[in-house]
C-alpha cells in the first residue's frame, strides 16, 4: 500500500512540475506580448507627437527637435523609431521651410509706394530678395517632392524585415500618418505655384520701374509717371499682383 502511496505521490509531482512549467511559459508569452505592445504604443505616441507639431499653424520647433532627437523605444523598436525621426527630419525639414516662408513673409510688400521710396530707383535689395525666395521655394519644393513619398522612406529601413510586423508597423502606420493627402498636397502646390507667379509678377514690375526710373517720381505717397503710356503700362503689371 505504501508503495502505491509513493506511486500516486511521484505522479502528483509530476503533473505539478508540468503546470508550473506552462505556467511560466505562457507567463514570460504574456510577458513578451505585453512588452511588445507597450513598445509599440510608445512608439506610436512619439510618431503622433512629432506629425501633431509638424503640421500644426503654430510649430513649436524647440518641441520638435527635442523629440526628433531622443529615443523612447527599447529592442527591435528603436530601429524604427530612429528610421523614422532620421526620415522626418531629413525629409520634412523642407515641408516646415516652405511653410514657414508662405505664412510668415507678405510678398506683395515690393511693389508699394513705401517700398519705392526705400528701395527705389534701383530696387536692388528687392530683386536680390525676390530671387532668393523664388529659389528657395523652387529648391525646398523639389527635394520635399522626391523624399514624400513610400518609397523613399522605406529606404531608411532594411527591406530583408519587411515580413515583421515592426516593418508592417513603420509601413503602414507611421509613413501613412505623415504623408500628405490628396487635398493638402494639392492646396500646397497651389500655394507654390500662386506665390511663385507672384514673385515673377513683382519682379517684372520692378525691372519695369528700374529701367524707367528716369520717367516716374513719388509726390504725397503716390507714383507719378510722366507718360500716359508709362501709367499704362505700370497699372497693367500692378494688377497682376493685386
Amino acid at each position: 500500500m505504501a508503495s502505491k502511496d509513493k506511486k500516486n505521490h511521484g505522479f502528483d509531482i509530476g503533473i505539478f512540475v508540468m503546470v508550473l512549467v506552462m505556467l511560466l511559459f505562457i507567463g514570460s508569452v504574456v510577458f513578451v506580448i505585453s512588452k511588445e505592445s507597450s513598445e509599440e504604443k510608445a512608439l506610436m505616441n512619439e510618431t503622433r507627437q512629432v506629425g501633431k507639431i509638424i503640421f500644426s499653424e503654430k510649430r513649436d520647433k524647440e518641441r520638435l527637435n527635442k523629440l526628433l532627437n531622443r529615443t523612447v523605444t527599447k529592442g527591435k523598436y528603436t530601429e524604427y523609431e530612429t528610421a523614422y525621426k532620421k526620415y522626418v527630419s531629413e525629409c520634412y525639414s523642407n515641408y516646415i521651410s516652405i511653410d514657414e516662408l508662405l505664412s510668415t513673409e507678405d510678398f506683395k510688400k515690393y511693389a508699394t509706394v513705401k517700398n519705392y521710396l526705400a528701395d527705389g530707383q534701383e530696387f536692388n535689395k528687392s530683386l536680390d530678395k525676390i530671387r532668393n525666395y523664388k529659389n528657395s521655394l523652387t529648391e525646398y519644393y523639389s527635394k520635399f517632392n522626391s523624399c514624400s513619398n513610400l518609397e523613399n522612406a522605406l529606404t531608411y529601413v532594411d527591406k530583408q524585415d519587411e515580413k515583421s510586423s515592426e516593418y508592417k508597423l513603420y509601413k503602414d502606420d507611421l509613413i501613412n500618418s505623415i504623408m500628405l493627402n490628396t487635398k493638402d498636397k494639392t492646396t500646397l502646390d497651389d500655394n507654390i505655384k500662386n506665390t511663385k507667379e507672384l514673385l515673377d509678377n513683382e519682379e517684372e514690375l520692378l525691372l519695369f520701374l528700374k529701367n524707367n526710373a528716369k520717367f516716374w517720381t513719388v509726390v504725397n505717397d503716390s507714383i507719378i509717371f510722366y507718360t500716359n503710356t508709362l501709367i499704362d503700362e505700370y497699372n497693367g503689371y500692378l494688377d497682376k499682383i493685386k
